[in-house]
C-alpha cells in the first residue's frame, strides 16, 4: 500500500524492495516536515524559548518484513523487549539544554510534561500523581541521576526496568503456534503460563542471556515492584485482542497490546 505522496515516493524509486522504498520515503517526508517546523521557530526567533522534543513511539514493526530493522535488539513494535521500546529521544533548547550531549539516562515520553513545566517555571496540577520526571536537572548538573524504575503493562505481559536490570514476563503462546502477527481478533484468553526473562542491558542489550533462574532474588524484587504498581492502576478501558506471537529465548510468546 502506498503511504507517501508521489513527491517522496519518486525520490526512492531506485530501492528495489517495496517496503524499504516506502519506509525510506516516509522517513524523508517526516524529516522534511520537522525541518519546516524548526525553520519557522527560528524565523520567529523563538528557538531559545521553545523546547523541541523528537522521539519515536515504538521500534520497527516485525510484520513489515524487512522494511525496517531494530538491529541487534530483540522484539519490535507491540513487544516490551528492547526492539519495541528502546527508541530515539532527542531534546533541544539552546541555552537550557547542553548541545551535543548523549546520555544513557532511561527516559519516557511521560517525562515531557514535567520537563516542559519545569522550563516554564510552572508546577503540575496537584489533583493527580504524575509518573514522569523533569529531565533538565539531570542534564545540566554533574549530580548522578537517582535510580528510577520504569514499568510497562500490556495484556498479561509486563516489563520492569531498574538501572540496567530488566525483567520481562510474557504468556506462552498456544502449543503449535508460530511467530507472526495475527490479523484478526482473538477471543481466547492468553495462557496462564508465562515465561520470565531477566537481562542486564548494560552487558546484554539484545536480551539474549536470561538470568531469571540464576538470580531469582532480583527477578522476584522487580516482579514485586510491578505487582505493587498494578494496584494503583485502573482496569484497561479498551483492551485489545490483537496478538503478535514472537520467537524469543527458545519460546514462542504471546504479546497482546
Amino acid at each position: 500500500m502506498q503511504q507517501v505522496t508521489k513527491k517522496y515516493a519518486d525520490r526512492y524509486r531506485h530501492i528495489a524492495d517495496p517496503g524499504q522504498r516506502v519506509y525510506a520515503a516516509m522517513v524523508f517526508a517526516l524529516d522534511d516536515v520537522v525541518g519546516r517546523v524548526v525553520a519557522q521557530i527560528r524565523a520567529r526567533e523563538l528557538e531559545k524559548r521553545t523546547l523541541i522534543v523528537f522521539l519515536s513511539d515504538n521500534g520497527c514493526a516485525g510484520y513489515l518484513g524487512n522494511a525496517c530493522s531494530n538491529g541487534s535488539l530483540a522484539g519490535g513494535k507491540a513487544t516490551p523487549l528492547e526492539g519495541g521500546i528502546r527508541v530515539p529521544f532527542i531534546m533541544t533548547m539552546p541555552g537550557r539544554i547542553p548541545e551535543g550531549r548523549v546520555d544513557a539516562l532511561a527516559v519516557s515520553s511521560l517525562d515531557i510534561l514535567p520537563t516542559a513545566l519545569g522550563l516554564a517555571g510552572a508546577q503540575p496540577p496537584s489533583d493527580r500523581k504524575y509518573d514522569g520526571i523533569d529531565l533538565i536537572p539531570r542534564l545540566t548538573t554533574a549530580t548522578r541521576a537517582p535510580l528510577r524504575t520504569l514499568l510497562w503493562r500490556a495484556g498479561a505481559g509486563f516489563a520492569v526496568l531498574r538501572g540496567s536490570d530488566k525483567l520481562v514476563s510474557l504468556p506462552l503462546a498456544p502449543l503449535g503456534a508460530k511467530a507472526g502477527y495475527v490479523e484478526r481478533d482473538v477471543d481466547e484468553a492468553p495462557s496462564t503460563a508465562s515465561h520470565t526473562m531477566l537481562s542486564d542491558l548494560a552487558r546484554d542489550p539484545g536480551e539474549t542471556q536470561n538470568r531469571a533462574a540464576s538470580d531469582r532474588s532480583k527477578a522476584a524484587l522487580l516482579a514485586r515492584s510491578y505487582l505493587d504498581w498494578t494496584k494503583t492502576l485502573t482496569k484497561p478501558a479498551w483492551p485489545s485482542k490483537r496478538v503478535v506471537y514472537i520467537d524469543h529465548d527458545g519460546r514462542v510468546l504471546d504479546v497482546r497490546n
